[in-house]
């Protein structure tokens, strides 16, 4: 399968990225070094470490999402392979496709080492596996993938410094979801208060999948809450990779 192709093409890619290896020996460095800030927390050790651990997982996700995405596609004009892919039975939309599976795979990878790596550390202090810490990284996922498809969408038609900068405007909006609705109910009748409703009901609300804080208390989420929220992100991947492919089919490749 051609997209499949371009997929393994895409991870291969990545893989050999020092900026990849660069996020995750950093990010494994401040899961470890958290627990010199559980030691001055006395009696809540392992809260502190599975609290900050998952903090640097989210952060150092985005982080490579962002790095790593902003160049995919501009990358490929620049060197000029993108003819060489094209004058093959490829289609834009496969190439898009083939894209964004490779990223998110690379990031699966990143995510589940550094989940692994706080799995490792929590058992230090609790002598058992709590397998709960996947859970979260799940949900990190699910945000990531979001992410992912904001960047390859904003990479059709911008550079990849505002893809960037866009980006990282979508996380932290996304983020204060909950924020926007309480503000724009505060302005009722403006037009202040009309645009901070669009923004709420257009972006996505990121905050649905931080469970940092229920992790950490041992609350799980239902099954319910995590299909339900899998569900919202493959809604959302689904509408930004058909606008990544729409806007794509139409740009400019000389």
């Amino acid at each position: 399968m051609k997209i499949a192709v371009i997929s393994k093409n895409t991870i291969k890619e990545i893989i050999r990225d020092k900026i990849y290896y660069i996020f995750l020996v950093f990010a494994l460095i401040m899961i470890g070094g958290s627990m010199l800030l559980a030691d001055l927390s006395m009696g809540a050790q392992i809260k502190v470490v599975k609290d900050m651990g998952l903090g640097i997982i989210s952060i150092f996700s985005l982080l490579s999402a962002i790095f790593l995405g902003i160049n995919l596609l501009n990358k490929e004009i620049e060197k000029k392979t993108v003819y060489n892919i094209f004058s093959k039975p490829i289609s834009r939309c496969q190439f898009i496709l083939g894209k964004y599976a490779g990223l998110v795979f690379s990031l699966v990878l990143l995510i589940a080492v550094m989940a692994a790596g706080l799995l490792m550390l929590g058992f230090l202090y609790e002598k058992v596996f709590d397998l709960s810490i996947f859970l979260a990284a799940f949900m990190i996922f699910i945000e990531v993938m979001i992410i992912t498809a904001f960047v390859l969408f904003f990479s059709t038609f911008s550079s990849p410094v505002l893809s960037g900068i866009f980006t990282l405007c979508i996380y932290i909006l996304g983020h204060l979801a909950g924020e926007l609705k309480v503000l724009s109910s505060t302005m009722a009748g403006s037009l202040a208060s009309f645009v901070l409703k669009c923004l709420y009901y257009l972006l996505p609300n990121l905050s649905n999948f931080d469970i940092k804080s229920e992790i950490v208390q041992k609350i799980l989420p239902s099954k319910g809450y995590m299909a339900a929220c899998l569900s919202y992100g493959a809604l959302y991947v689904a509408i930004l990779l058909f606008l990544s492919v729409a806007i794509y089919n139409r740009k400019d490749m000389k």
